[in-house]
């Protein structure tokens, strides 16, 4: 068989593709719902678009990582457990009639967020569980190395909506509940398209069930204090802005659209990265465990020095060329921001590791230390913009180093495994994250 490191980066490009196509659809999407709704609609419209993905991938992204971790070691362990996508499956609908319970029963206050509108109420509720098969379907087949079906899946849900909004405007529709049904059945139709004759994976001897509720709750703490690091910087900025401060504002929000890439680059990667990781552990390969991390964090560093290089470089220019002349941020401001962004993911890299080794509680720890960090860092600056910016810095650093520390730790106290030596089926409490480092 062949090692599961190899040519993993490049098996990423199905991915990248449907990231891609998921991204630049969606952008039109909105380009062209806004035009044909007009602003007070189209606010409607944009709310339940962020209310949607910001759930979604809040909550449902630590199903997809672990059921890609866990068929990762099966890869290479060549014992499956049976049950495992049936109990995901019925974690992540629990999770989401949970949210849906909460909307129906804070009825008032969701319709009021969602612009007022009941049927995108009703949309937000259908269009949630169909996220959540998603990312457990896509952990399933990040594992199985089956990335092109990954790709197809972010495609076909891009491109739905954007046929679906084009096609209401053709019919000059201008009623809002329509476009938002676009969102609430994209999920479940880029299910079914990515599911059409996809064979079940060939049978393996059969492992024992392994705790999941456990490590699943770990990771959507990590998830949440992960969105929170991330997404802090606007509402940072707003809070701290007084009525001068608005013009800076809207340059900083605006710029943030284009620092922010690296990130999805990221996202682009680890559906590939992950299961190879976790099945390297699985087989006591600490080698090439390490030349795989290693790659990855060059990658990840290279991305970091360039996106900070070219953010200072060209943002302030490209931040006028693209939103106009009135919006105007420093060279030292889009330096800090390209820093931050890029610290950000290098500490999002470095959490694969205990998280490969099944080490959920240190994966939340490390997330947990960066909003520590996000805390201490607003209170570095005074300036709003400076604030948010220097917030993600230091938290993106903090979490950074723990991630180095425990990822050192994990790797040392397993290099004495002897390369390519058959090593005994994975324990529960590797599994699981329970016992020492």
């Amino acid at each position: 068989m062949t090692a599961p490191g190899t040519g993993t980066l490049g098996r990423a490009v199905p991915v990248a593709a449907g990231l891609a196509i998921q991204a630049i659809t969606a952008y039109l999407t909105l380009i062209v719902a806004g035009r044909v709704l007009g602003a007070a609609e189209f606010g409607k419209l944009a709310a339940l678009y962020t209310v949607i993905s910001s759930v979604a991938n809040g909550l449902y992204q630590p199903l997809e990582q672990e059921v890609s971790r866990r068929r990762g070691r099966e890869w290479e362990t060549g014992r499956a457990e049976a049950a495992l996508l049936r109990r995901a499956l019925l974690f992540a609908t629990c999770l989401s009639l949970l949210v849906i319970a909460l909307g129906l029963g804070l009825h008032d206050m969701a319709v009021r967020l969602l612009g007022g509108d009941p049927q995108l109420l009703a949309a937000l509720c259908v269009g949630l569980p169909g996220y959540a098969l998603c990312f457990v379907s896509r952990g399933a087949l990040s594992g199985a190395r089956r990335l092109r079906r990954y790709g197809l899946q972010l495609a076909v849900e891009g491109v739905f909506r954007l046929v679906g909004v084009v096609g209401l405007a053709l019919l000059a529709v201008h009623t809002v509940p329509w476009y938002g049904w676009l969102f609430g059945l994209a999920p479940w139709l880029a299910l079914a398209v990515s599911s059409v004759g996809l064979r079940p994976a060939a049978n393996h001897p059969v492992a024992s069930a392994t705790p999941l509720v456990t490590p699943l709750l770990l990771l959507l703490v990590s998830a949440l204090a992960t969105q929170l690091l991330i997404g802090a910087g606007p509402v940072v900025a707003q809070l701290f802005a007084g009525a001068a401060d608005q013009a800076q504002i809207g340059a900083f929000l605006a710029a943030l659209v284009v620092v922010r890439l690296p990130v999805l680059l990221f996202t682009a990667i680890q559906p590939s990265v992950l299961p190879a990781l976790s099945a390297h552990v699985a087989a006591g390969r600490a080698a090439a465990f390490r030349a795989l991390l290693v790659k990855v964090l060059a990658a990840l560093a290279a991305l970091a020095l360039l996106t900070t290089a070219a953010t200072a470089g060209l943002g302030p220019w490209a931040l006028r060329l693209l939103f106009g002349s009135d919006y105007v941020l420093s060279r030292g401001v889009f330096a800090l921001m390209g820093a931050s962004v890029g610290t950000y993911v290098i500490a999002t890299g470095l959490s694969l590791v205990p998280l490969a080794y099944g080490r959920h509680r240190l994966v939340a720890l490390g997330w947990l230390t960066g909003l520590a960090g996000l805390a201490a860092g607003t209170g570095l600056a005074h300036d709003p913009v400076l604030r948010a910016t220097m917030g993600l810095l230091i938290g993106a650093a903090a979490a950074t180093v723990v991630f180095a520390l425990v990822s050192w730790r994990a790797m040392t106290r397993r290099t004495g495994v002897v390369e390519g030596a058959e090593q005994p089926p994975p324990t529960t409490a590797e599994l699981t994250g329970a016992g020492p480092v």
